[in-house]
């Protein structure tokens, strides 16, 4: 009964967003292209995201961002599509009788196969970006109604429409909505892979792209966390989708409208997504170029000036910094920018310190040579890479034709164009595998189009007979299943009680003990500065100070670590009542010596942290 608590209280706000999205982008897909029926859902659904997280950004601005406003809204959208919900519920079920058994049978095999993603987006958040950012910025908004910058987070502010939208969960009760949000962002992907009618995508193809796609165990892990990337991953792939059904011959003029929203969106997510903004744009001014009419260019900048310029607005007013913190110090802030602290050399290549010019022929060999064999190398030496789960393993045979295809194939091969220029400007950056997912998708529709143009000339049966294709649907998707009951397996079930809740986060959040500790004993009443602790921002009811950037940076700590007068003092200025070491990957200790005893009290040691407070 609890489980299924939790599950109705993350699975509720998740379908009310939907829902919503559906409706609202749905009311605007039909004004710009022709109607498709079903297969329109998909698409109709991503951009009512954005739509839908643009209001969100409206309503924070104002100050506005509450549960009644929010609900009343929403209530309001599906009111005025009651007609459309009414028919739609008879059309179902029409089907539903028509289609008898095996309709039952197909919903049956997706609830087996859904379940377990399900189940592990429903266990408390863990994970480093999630804990350290997304979801207080999502918490934040919820309780302050608005969407300020928060100076004491690392970062305190980012383009953040995922944000806003998981800001809707936490309204309504749930803290683990945003992740089964995530989970709903893989699932439109693998639809809009279904939906594909661009570039003369056979069925076949379509469906084996979906599943490659559902069974890459990375990609079932970004599903059930709160990262935006799987966010990001939906509306690159809807831009490119509407370009690519834009480049149709007698294609309607909307569909770079649909580009210029998706590619908005997926800019609004995270800075990357201006790469799609650009090569899109590039694509629109040579369509407008070849076509000597202007349309194409100006309905794709509007939309995506429309949808992606008030996160950068909001950025520039709040900072000065369009892509803050990155290169914050030419803005007059270096104290944020991650490339000027020297203990971030690892997370920050110099080619961000920099700029690509900084990258000398021998790294830029190893660079390239880095990204040919990161299939091989990220599933062979995990470690490498932070012990990520694995990409599909079939990928380790397609990829190698991925040149080939876009030789061979001429109508895959823009996708297969954008996809490497995406993946040259990710050598440039952090080599994070999970920046790739953006352009997954793309790779998948483009290997499969050509995988089944070779294979049904030559094994026919292989692509007709639908048990056959139905056997390889299920083995390219088995791996991100049974990853997703392996993980269940060593898990348990999630927990639904407060004590298990604890004991979980415990055993996986190094350090979460103290925090548990100050919220028992004080509540929201405490200020602690965690060095080395990030990942415990979003657990901490009290004041939380403390990254590896920012006025509040581990820098001006361990500067004076070696003197117990300057070192409480730089504490004292920071406002922190108490400091927790997390020592699970950094060795750092007080002396006890008298000096440094006057000054702080041991309050608890665990295996991987200490936590002191403040005599003064």
């Amino acid at each position: 009964m609890d489980l299924a608590r939790l599950a109705a209280g993350a699975l509720g706000p998740t379908v009310l967003i939907l829902a919503t999205a559906l409706v609202v982008g749905r009311w605007v897909l039909g004004r710009l292209v022709p109607d498709e029926g079903v297969s329109s859902l998909p698409i109709a659904t991503t951009v009512g995201l954005v739509a839908v997280g643009t209001a969100l950004l409206g309503l924070g601005l104002l100050h506005l961002l509450r549960l009644d406003v929010v609900v009343a809204s929403m209530a309001a959208v599906h009111l005025l599509a009651a007609r459309w919900w009414g028919r739609s519920a008879r059309a179902a079920w029409t089907w539903l009788r028509l289609a008898g058994w095996p309709a039952g049978a197909v919903a049956g095999g997706l609830a087996v196969g859904l379940a377990p993603m399900v189940a592990l987006a429903l266990y408390p958040p863990v994970e480093f970006d999630a804990t350290s950012y997304h979801l207080p910025y999502a918490r934040a908004f919820a309780e302050v109604h608005a969407l300020p910058f928060l100076p004491e987070l690392v970062p305190p502010i980012f383009p953040q429409l995922q944000e806003v939208l998981f800001a809707t969960g936490f309204l309504l009760g749930s803290d683990v909505a945003p992740q089964v949000l995530q989970l709903a962002s893989v699932l439109l992907v693998a639809l809009l892979l279904l939906a594909w009618r661009a570039d003369g995508v056979p069925v076949v193809a379509r469906l084996w792209a979906a599943a490659l796609w559902l069974g890459a165990p990375f990609v079932v892990w970004l599903g059930t966390i709160a990262y935006v990337d799987a966010g990001m991953a939906l509306q690159t792939t809807g831009a490119l989708y509407a370009w690519r059904r834009a480049r149709e011959p007698a294609a309607a003029e909307g569909w770079w409208v649909v580009a210029g929203v998706c590619a908005g969106g997926a800019a609004g997510i995270k800075y990357l997504g201006l790469f799609f903004v650009a090569a899109i744009g590039l694509a629109a001014l040579h369509a407008a170029w070849s076509g000597r009419r202007a349309a194409p260019l100006l309905a794709f900048a509007a939309a995506a000036a429309v949808t992606a310029g008030p996160w950068y607005l909001r950025l520039c007013a709040e900072t000065g910094d369009p892509v803050f913190p990155y290169f914050a110090r030419w803005f007059g802030a270096p104290e944020w920018d991650p490339a000027l602290q020297p203990h971030l050399g690892r997370y920050v290549p110099p080619a961000l310190a920099t700029g690509p010019w900084s990258m000398d022929p021998a790294e830029a060999a190893e660079a390239v040579r880095s990204l040919v064999t990161l299939p091989w190398t990220w599933i062979l030496f995990r470690e490498r890479y932070g012990w990520l789960p694995p990409p599909n393993p079939f990928d380790l045979l397609l990829l190698p034709l991925l040149l080939p295809v876009a030789a061979a194939r001429r109508a895959s091969r823009p996708l297969v164009l954008v996809a490497l220029a995406y993946a040259t400007a990710w050598l440039a950056g952090p080599r994070d595998p999970r920046y790739l997912l953006a352009v997954l998708p793309a790779v998948i529709i483009a290997l499969m189009a050509a995988a089944t143009a070779v294979i049904a000339p030559r094994r026919p049966a292989l692509t007709r007979r639908p048990a056959v294709v139905l056997a390889i649907t299920l083995l390219l998707a088995v791996p991100g299943w049974y990853f997703a009951c392996n993980r269940l397996g060593r898990q348990g079930p999630p927990p639904t009680a407060a004590p298990t809740r604890d004991a979980y986060l415990a055993t996986r959040v190094p350090g979460y003990e103290a925090i548990a500790w100050l919220n028992d004993e004080h509540g929201a009443d405490y200020a602690v500065y965690a060095l080395f602790g990030g990942r415990l921002a979003y657990h901490a009811r009290g004041r939380f100070t403390g990254g590896w950037i920012g006025p509040a940076r581990y820098e001006r700590l361990l500067a004076v670590a070696a003197d117990p007068v300057a070192f409480d003092a730089e504490l004292g200025r920071l406002g922190a009542g108490y400091l927790l070491i997390v020592t699970d990957q950094w060795s750092l200790s007080l002396p006890a010596t008298p000096d440094w005893q006057r000054r702080f009290t041991l309050v608890r040691r665990g295996p991987s942290y200490t936590l002191y407070r403040r005599t003064a």
